[in-house]
């Protein structure tokens, strides 16, 4: 039960602040030069970077950084940096929210439709590679400085 509360509670904030960027898309489109649907890829990457932080943080110990384990949101008993409930309310709910993967199918069957073959392109590139890279960067990251501290 506290489990389906803590996914609840993400996914509240993730769905606010993803309605709050998508209400904001004109400034973005504006002071960003990130013209529709592209604060969605915005979102997504930076959803990514989060969630690949996140994934970082809960794996055991850092024995060393050339033998990464594969990212895993399970709880561990090795201590992990974060709670294993608040992994998974900033995993499932809060990344789950507002990196909705169904918008962006929609706006590239969009531009698809209309036959704006050059802008689908950036825009399947920007998130899908800029999704992977992110989240790889928000892991190294995370995983450097849980070497560096010791934990």
């Amino acid at each position: 039960m506290l489990d389906a509360l803590a996914v609840s509670a993400g996914a509240a904030a993730g769905a606010l602040t993803r309605f709050k960027v998508s209400t904001s898309s004109a400034f973005l489109a504006k002071n960003l030069n990130l013209p529709p649907p592209f604060h969605i890829a915005a979102v997504n990457v930076a959803g990514s970077l989060l969630l690949g932080g996140i994934a970082a943080s809960t794996l055991p110990k850092v024995v060393s950084s050339s033998s990464l384990p594969p990212p895993s949101l399970s709880s561990s008993p090795h201590s992990p940096l974060l709670n294993p409930r608040l992994a998974l309310a900033l995993s499932v709910g809060f990344c789950g929210s507002l990196t909705t993967f169904s918008t962006f199918s929609l706006d590239a069957l969009t531009l698809l439709q209309s036959a704006n073959y050059s802008r689908l392109a950036a825009y399947l590139l920007c998130n899908n590679v800029g999704g992977i890279a992110a989240c790889a960067l928000g892991y190294g990251v995370v995983r450097q400085c849980r070497e560096l501290a010791g934990r």
